[in-house]
């Protein structure tokens, strides 16, 4: 099991930030197109090479985020309505995963077929948004980063909408 940290800077038209493990080593770098164009997420690794994209898409009825691999794999990261909890679906050709989080200490466990795989946290108490990933499973840290992202998307535009309110 490793840990990822992500930490985000308090004002920001774009996301633009490093992902580091526990040594402070920058294990991948996410920037963001600018937002009146769309929410198109690009992660790099340290020498620059795109490892993912993650795309919103638009018209839905639950917020859906589709993530393009570059080795050509893809998968869909849905919201589902539920009370008091989060629930995200997260499919693709070779795997089903399940996201559940709680609203209030914003700690979602990532499972598939019951078995963990990974955790998210948001820390509560942080100037700007600041994440910790815990990879059980060495082959889902990529998912889990987009995850993540998708995740903390989700949770800006909600925070957008309360604000219009």
């Amino acid at each position: 099991m490793h840990t990822l940290y992500i930490k985000q800077r308090i004002f920001k038209i774009t996301d633009n930030y490093p992902i580091k493990d526990d040594q402070g080593k920058v294990c991948y770098q996410v920037d963001q197109d600018f937002k009146l164009i769309g929410d198109k997420i690009h992660v790099t690794d340290p020498h620059g090479d795109e490892v993912f994209t993650v795309k919103r898409k638009l018209i839905r009825l639950f917020p859906t985020y589709s993530v393009e691999f570059a080795d050509g794999q893809s998968l869909k990261v849905r919201s589902q309505l539920s009370l008091m909890r989060r629930k995200v679906k997260v499919s693709s050709d070779d795997f089903q995963l399940k996201v559940r989080g709680n609203l209030i200490d914003h700690k979602f466990t990532v499972s598939e077929s019951g078995n963990e795989i990974g955790t998210i946290r948001k820390k509560l108490i942080s100037i700007g948004d600041s994440f910790e990933i815990q990879v059980k499973d060495p082959n889902y840290e990529q998912v889990l980063v987009a995850i993540t992202i998708a995740i903390d998307n989700l949770m800006d535009r909600e925070d957008d909408e309360e604000d219009e309110d």
